[in-house]
């Protein structure tokens, strides 16, 4: 997930819109049924999805401002990570998923978020149940193993919409159902063939296809073995063994007053901020912030031809920067770096991973209207991982001049057919992927956004 997705936490919520059209595909009893999100938000999308029912809710949050708001809108909900809830198996009608988009952080083989959460919940659909997942299309291919043994009657809708669109979703319909070796090979070879040509699916409209019956429900329980996260936040300042660990994960609170004996030049307030003394409370009223300043690592790579040997420098410089929250909610990070002009002040989050490309030549040959490219690279950037492979000797730059004439590299058909795709329609990012011997993943990836204004050079773990 790139940095903009880890600020919201992973919570793409349902669009408002998709709402009544994924409902007008489900069919419920006059008896009582069950439902359960297991990343339920506020639980607008799951009240969305059994209007007009006699559906007892259930949801897990992780968020603890959100599973309020889940709570007070009639929702059973529970605070917490959905791993460490338990409940018992084949009994609840309808479970609706609509996980972080984003790998699980571990030291090696990390999975999708979207292939854990399906493998967790499922088995607590009765049979019969239905499921619907509201995901990623590339993310199909991860849950596919779970999706053709448990389930039959797949079927797969593009979802439109500003919002849908941005964030390549579609919906999954499944009903629960053990398949034998004959069936889940159909129901694989299905799936795979919709895969393969993503525009066949058809789009999600308020006009039904077809219906999913929910089936009645029996009794459910659902238990949470996990830690209470509110209660430990609240009782961890007021505990001993937080008073014994100020002391050495905490800075000593520094306070200087009165005036300084000669005026302050920019050296003097460099050093007072790196030292974390100008950090703190400041301002009145619609002007009081909290202001942090640290310092930040610049680094610039270039690239030289001496005697046809192409050498690859990186240099490395400090400067500082200073975030400041205010009490409006607004948020600035001021820094020696140029934004471009734009509509209102810049808000934006310190990212380190990243380091804009600054030979001007380079960027200069690979951007030529003269050079053999089907579209626009915009900034060239790169992230941490790749600028530790530069500094061992790796050259990105062959590897984007085969990305900016259409060779995508070692990838799969499908992502093959959507970078192709993304260049003749012009709406959706080109991807590419090469198999690099030296990387620590053994692979380099290579993205150019949908605006084309930047293409970003990174290893799989930092997508």
């Amino acid at each position: 997930m790139r940095i903009a997705a880890r600020l919201k936490l992973g919570y793409y919520p349902l669009p408002v819109e998709q709402g009544p059209m994924l409902r007008a595909r489900l069919s419920f009893p006059n008896e009582p049924t069950s439902a359960l999100d297991p990343c339920c938000g506020t639980g607008a999308a799951l009240h969305a999805l059994t209007t007009g029912s006699q559906t007892t809710l259930y949801g897990v949050e992780l968020d603890a401002n959100r599973a309020i708001s889940a709570k007070e809108s009639g929702i059973q909900t529970i605070q917490g990570n959905v791993f460490d809830v338990r409940a018992r198996v084949e009994r609840l009608s309808f479970l609706y998923l609509n996980p972080p988009y984003d790998f699980e952080v571990g030291p090696l083989a990390n999975q999708r978020m979207e292939k854990l959460f399906l493998g967790h919940t499922y088995s607590w659909l009765k049979p019969k149940g239905i499921l619907l997942m509201v995901i990623p299309f590339k993310a199909v291919y991860d849950t596919m193993e779970t999706l053709t043994t448990r389930f039959k009657d797949i079927q797969i809708y593009r979802m439109g919409g500003e919002e849908s669109e941005k964030y390549d979703q579609c919906a999954v319909f499944g009903v629960r159902h053990n398949n034998n070796g004959n069936d889940q090979n159909l129901w694989r070879q299905r799936v795979g063939r919709i895969m393969a040509d993503r525009w066949s699916c058809p789009l999600l409209s308020p006009n039904p296809d077809r219906m999913y019956s929910v089936p009645p429900t029996g009794n459910v329980e659902i238990a949470y073995n996990g830690l209470p996260l509110d209660e430990i936040e609240d009782r961890m300042m007021a505990s001993n063994a937080w008073k014994a660990a100020i002391p050495l994960l905490l800075p000593k609170t520094e306070v200087a007053g009165g005036r300084p004996i000669t005026p302050l030049h920019g050296g003097h307030v460099g050093l007072l901020a790196t030292a974390g003394m100008l950090n703190g409370v400041f301002g009145q009223g619609e002007k009081r912030h909290l202001a942090r300043w640290r310092p930040v690592k610049h680094t610039t790579t270039t690239t030289e031809v001496e005697d046809g040997v192409e050498i690859i420098r990186t240099k490395e410089r400090f400067s500082n920067e200073l975030a400041l929250v205010f009490t409006s909610g607004e948020t600035l990070v001021l820094t020696e770096t140029k934004q471009k002009d734009q509509d209102g002040p810049k808000v934006e989050t310190p990212a380190d991973s990243e380091s804009v490309v600054e030979d001007a030549a380079i960027v200069s040959r690979l951007n030529d209207p003269d050079s053999c490219k089907l579209f626009e690279l915009g900034h060239l950037v790169m992230t941490q991982g790749i600028q530790a492979l530069v500094s061992r000797g790796f050259n990105p730059y062959a590897l984007i001049e085969r990305h900016k004439r259409g060779d995508w590299g070692d990838v799969d058909e499908f992502d093959a057919n959507s970078s192709n795709e993304a260049v003749k329609r012009g709406d959706d990012r080109i991807f590419s992927s090469y198999n690099v011997p030296g990387s620590p993943e053994g692979k380099v990836n290579i993205i150019t956004e949908v605006d084309r204004s930047v293409t970003t050079i990174l290893l799989p773990s930092e997508n």
